[in-house]
């Protein structure tokens, strides 16, 4: 992925807009139209991550077990923090799976799978948002993804993250990023699993 060279400065009257348009400019350069929830849910958790980066330093899978031990608020709390935390590390600081020797899968594994938990555990009408975000996780990161290219020149995905990711979510990105190299043709399994 190439860095766009056509970067533009944006202005609004609150961080929100801001961020707003952020997402939107990338949803048009990737070509993904977001559902208002998944493109509201986006926006809202860049302003959060954007005010407070704490969760992303955590260990991410021990928060996740943590909080499948826990009951009620806290646990519900804690889920969404991890699936945040791995959706913000998987789509804008990809390289910090490197150097926590872990794949962008894992990532996209665990913050599906801790939306997935959180789904189940909600009164049916913040469950449908919840299970929504779990399904879009492929979407939003390649909205992510497209934020991440606007300032980054080298490739987000190696190959085998590529696939991997794709495989996961049928990421637009991912596929695109395996097609430009393609010496064979992908096959995508209809078994997803969590976790």
């Amino acid at each position: 992925m190439r860095a766009n060279t056509d970067i533009s400065i944006h202005t609004a009257e609150t961080e929100t807009a801001l961020f707003q348009q952020l997402v939107l400019d990338a949803e048009h350069q990737a070509d993904i139209s977001l559902s208002e929830n998944l493109e509201s849910y986006l926006v809202f958790l860049l302003q959060r991550f954007h005010k407070n980066a704490d969760g992303l330093y955590e260990p991410l899978a021990l928060k996740y077990l943590h909080a499948e031990n826990r009951s009620g608020r806290c646990r519900q709390h804690e889920l969404r923090d991890t699936g945040d935390s791995c959706l913000i590390l998987a789509g804008l600081f990809p390289e910090q799976a490197k150097q926590r020797m872990v794949n962008i899968s894992y990532y996209v594994r665990l913050g599906r799978s801790s939306y997935h938990a959180l789904a189940c555990s909600l009164k049916q009408s913040h469950a449908q948002l919840y299970q929504h975000v779990c399904h879009g996780f492929g979407a939003m990161l390649d909205v992510l993804h497209t934020i991440h290219g606007f300032t980054h020149m080298q490739n987000i995905l190696n190959p085998i993250d590529a696939y991997d990711v794709w495989q996961q979510t049928g990421s637009k990105h991912a596929l695109s990023h395996i097609n430009q190299g393609r010496v064979a043709t992908p096959v995508r399994s209809h078994q997803t699993r969590l976790i």
